[in-house]
């Protein structure tokens, strides 16, 4: 029979994917996968070292692919460097640069996965079904399958929670984290100050954010739970959710870069940008792990824990939000004490979840205002019947929007310090609005008025957006599953007025007629950038003619 699968063998953070077209249920493939992992345990011992060697092989092989040299940049800008022309094409027998979000060539009717991690030792099936690499029960691993709701009552060896690294190294490590909870003076934290006016830098990244969240511009979400606070593809995805929400991004637009990219099937793992100098930028597409001979790759900081915008920020799992909070927060509490802080806010962020603390120190005493355990989304993005406007994204993502807020209140009290100039703020919004989107990202950082100006025009690679104005409620005229669904319109300074679309819930990102401008962000700081091109927002040009249809 038809039935489609993938056979993913994920070694040091990378997913090699492998198509298989035919009889991909449990009982054929899965049994064939199965059975090429030994029983025995000293086997399996000099197996799993043997693969390891091999595809540490291919990933030196890989290198040369990965790291984006002068050369490359050339081609990729010639009319030469068309879909095909990258060599790691017929390498290994895969279409897809292996990369540390998990992306296919081809995620049509896909029914079965099934995921070999060399790195965890742990063999799951369609992201639901987890068992220890060398313990896989070859008469009862089937069975979990035989009924829609997944009973591991006949195998026990089974999980249908993903086996990931413990977040505390050992009992002992939590309960003395435990014991610090305890001596602090602690209290919940139950209210966040709406102080944040939704002006159009923060809607573009509330679209962004829309946009990262939607399963058809990256199969990354099916890996999400089974990733470790520490594993790269956590800390780059974290990152990039927290720049988004901080507004420290700029947009670019991915028609305009070279790279001939439509989705993640077609990538290279990075693009190139012409700049104002007539040079050259070259962007890593994040999650890809390309970079160049003199950089290393991703665009988010090494550590689990770090200051980001005046912010503490401590990478977790969500298990240990949801399981072992109190230790969790001290462990953050600790690292902000140690710095010499008195007074400091803390982002305990799993991706999915999240703990928002405010710590303040008063002679001996440590006081530490928490809230509960925050979903950061509701939900996945593109709701049906499709709906206009921001209203249900912003409802969708509670958390989020806290995050805005959060890192807004701690820019405007960084910049309290800084006077309001000599000029009047027109003068000002005048000079701003011939800057580009990097000055501008920085300018923003420079007194009140700057940050307001700079907030609420915003340089995009169309034109200079004075004003959004969002869409509420259902549209009036039915729209088909296919078509783009209005998020809000944006007006230019030169009176242009485009619309901004939701994702729809086709597997194709847009509507295969479009072939318009596609924004999506630019992340990180100095030679460690990133594009998000997961999330690209399709904009729609609604001034040329009333009568004409914006979908199209």
């Amino acid at each position: 029979m038809g039935t489609r699968g993938y056979r993913i063998v994920r070694y040091r953070g990378r997913y090699w994917i492998y198509y298989n077209h035919y009889d991909s249920y449990p009982e054929h493939f899965g049994t064939r996968i199965v059975a090429g992992v030994p029983v025995d345990r000293k086997e399996y011992e000099v197996w799993l070292q043997q693969k390891r060697d091999s595809y540490e092989r291919r990933l030196v092989e890989l290198e040369k692919h990965y790291c984006i040299t002068e050369e490359r940049v050339h081609i990729l800008k010639s009319k030469e460097g068309d879909a095909k022309s990258e060599p790691w094409a017929n390498i290994r027998d895969f279409e897809v640069l292996p990369s540390y979000f998990g992306d296919a060539s081809n995620t049509v009717f896909i029914e079965w996965v099934y995921l070999i991690d060399l790195d965890e030792q742990v063999f799951s099936v369609n992201n639901r079904v987890f068992f220890r690499l060398w313990n896989i029960p070859r008469d009862t691993w089937i069975t979990p399958f035989e009924s829609w709701d997944l009973s591991t009552a006949k195998c026990p060896e089974a999980s249908l929670e993903p086996l990931i690294p413990d977040y505390f190294a050992d009992d002992a490590e939590r309960d003395r984290y435990n014991e610090m909870y305890n001596r602090y003076q602690h209290s919940d934290l139950y209210e966040f100050s709406a102080g944040v006016d939704y002006n159009p830098r923060q809607v573009m990244a509330l679209m962004l954010y829309e946009y990262l969240l939607h399963p058809s511009h990256s199969a990354m979400w099916d890996y999400v739970p089974q990733w470790g606070y520490t594993d790269f593809a956590f800390r780059e995805l974290a990152f990039a959710i927290l720049s988004l929400a901080a507004s420290e991004f700029h947009l670019t637009d991915v028609q305009k870069l070279h790279g001939h990219y439509r989705h993640q099937s077609s990538s290279r793992g990075f693009f190139v940008q012409d700049d104002a100098q007539d040079g050259t930028e070259i962007l890593p597409i994040l999650g890809a792990g390309c970079h160049t001979p003199v950089t290393k790759p991703g665009c988010a900081p090494s550590e689990t824990t770090y200051y980001f915008q005046g912010i503490l920020i401590s990478l977790v799992t969500a298990e240990a939000l949801l399981h072992e909070r109190n230790a969790a927060i001290a462990k953050a509490v600790e690292v902000g004490l140690q710095s010499g802080n008195k007074e400091f806010e803390i982002i305990l962020f799993s991706i999915k979840l999240m703990i928002v603390a405010k710590v303040s120190v008063g002679g001996d005493v440590t006081s530490v205002a928490h809230s509960g355990v925050l979903p950061v989304t509701n939900g996945a993005a593109a709701p049906f019947p499709p709906v206009a406007g921001t209203e249900s994204a912003l409802q969708t993502h509670p958390g989020f929007a806290i995050l805005q807020i959060m890192f807004e209140q701690q820019a405007q009290k960084d910049l309290q310090q800084f006077s309001r100039g000599v000029f009047p703020p027109e003068i000002y919004a005048e000079i701003l609005s011939y800057v580009d989107p990097c000055t501008e990202l920085a300018c923003c950082k420079v007194s009140p008025v700057f940050r307001s100006i700079c907030q609420t025009q915003v340089t995009t690679p169309d034109g200079l957006v004075t004003k959004f104005e969002t869409l509420d409620g259902e549209e009036d005229k039915p729209r088909s599953y296919h078509r783009l669904v209005p998020f809000g319109t944006f007006t230019f300074k030169d009176m242009k007025i485009a619309t901004a679309a939701q994702p729809c819930r086709h597997f194709d990102d847009f509507p295969t007629t479009f072939n318009g401008p596609q924004w999506c962000a630019i992340i990180g700081n100095g030679e460690r950038r990133c594009v998000i091109a997961q999330a690209r927002i399709p904009i729609v040009a609604t001034d040329l003619d009333e009568g004409e249809d914006s979908d199209d």
